[in-house]
């Protein structure tokens, strides 16, 4: 049985100039014979598209705050984030397929938090539908968003990459970031954990230790260990050649082992 690995791209990584350099990389790494599922996010698109509205983009914990009006202009950023990676990963000779995690409840959703307004946790993965994908030999491409009660709901891209590897009980899901791992110390890099248990992480996060966007990141980190899955590295996906570093343990960054 082929291994599966589940790639998550963030939306700085996906900024003009990366897109090609991250399709090669897993492009080499379906040749390798690898399944490989990606799954991206679009926060720095989105906040931009918002912008341009006159909409300042707001956070609480880490995650953004999404009112409905802000529902349409987030969709349609990471529906066009999605068209342009599949569009570099056939460039790159790799089968690959964009997927909406709010179409065909692919990613079931519920409300996360009232005060983050139209922000869902996934109930549930339909790994089925991967599954068909993968064993034809389809790189799926999943644009992180929740099919909720009443409509598209957004969803962090680490918790559903996190959903969508325990689902699958992938041998590895590689967070491909715009920092170079996990720190015991914000703004420290000499900090940075190299391969740390998960109660180390987990003691961070009720240290409140962490910040930002890195609090959902390691909350889904302990989620996809937590649910079966191999191990989850977080590395500078900027980096050419990170995705295949990641991949084989050759990656500087955080990697933390079931």
């Amino acid at each position: 049985m082929k291994q599966t690995i589940v790639v998550k791209i963030g939306g700085r990584v996906v900024e003009p100039g990366g897109a090609p350099a991250l399709a090669r990389d897993i492009g080499s790494l379906v040749a390798c014979g690898l399944r490989v599922v990606v799954v991206h996010g679009g926060g720095t698109q989105i906040s931009a598209a918002l912008a341009g509205t006159g909409r300042e983009p707001r956070f609480i914990d880490g995650l953004r705050v999404t009112s409905p009006d802000d529902i349409a202009l987030l969709r349609e950023a990471m529906l066009s984030i999605n068209a342009e990676l599949v569009q570099r990963l056939t460039a790159a000779n790799v089968r690959a397929v964009g997927l909406a995690g709010d179409e065909d409840n692919l990613l079931q959703a519920e409300v996360e938090r009232h005060d983050l307004g139209l922000v869902g946790r996934i109930t549930s993965v339909d790994g089925s539908a991967l599954c068909v994908l993968l064993d034809n030999g389809v790189t799926p491409v999943v644009a992180a968003m929740g099919a909720g009660p009443n409509g598209t709901l957004n969803v962090n891209a680490d918790t559903a990459a996190a959903a969508v590897a325990t689902a699958l009980q992938a041998e590895k899901l590689i967070v491909l970031s715009d920092v170079s791992g996990i720190y015991e110390e914000i703004g420290q890099p000499d900090t940075r954990m190299a391969r740390p248990e998960s109660g180390q992480l987990q003691s961070l996060l009720e240290k409140g230790a962490l910040s930002g966007g890195m609090v959902p990141k390691v909350t889904a980190l302990l989620a996809a260990i937590n649910g079966g899955v191999g191990s989850v590295s977080i590395v500078d996906g900027r980096s050419p050649g990170a995705a295949l570093r990641a991949a084989f343990g050759l990656a500087e960054g955080t990697e933390v082992v079931a």
